[in-house]
């Protein structure tokens, strides 16, 4: 996918456009060069789906936009329980 050139040579966040579109886009974390991004793009109908040049399917927002905090998960080694893996990776 193409990006603005402010993104170059940084990290982004792939999300897909609100428009309803016969394929799903992967939401990932990329990095943009030269202006492009990878984006990864699946067909959930059982019939090939042609898609036009130019067709916007995702949109890419910086990760100061997008993303407050990101840290390692780092899950306990006992299984206990899945409680203790959440409280472990910050999740409640």
């Amino acid at each position: 996918m193409n990006t603005p050139t402010r993104f170059n040579n940084q990290d982004v966040l792939i999300e897909q456009t609100p428009r309803a579109l016969s394929v799903t886009v992967a939401k990932a974390l990329a990095t943009c060069k030269n202006n492009k991004a990878l984006c990864k793009v699946l067909n959930m109908n059982l019939y090939v789906v042609t898609l036009k040049k130019g067709l916007k399917l995702a949109k890419a927002a910086g990760l100061v936009d997008s993303v407050a905090a990101m840290q390692n998960c780092q899950p306990p080694t006992t299984d206990d329980n899945n409680s203790n893996m959440m409280s472990a990776c910050g999740m409640r």
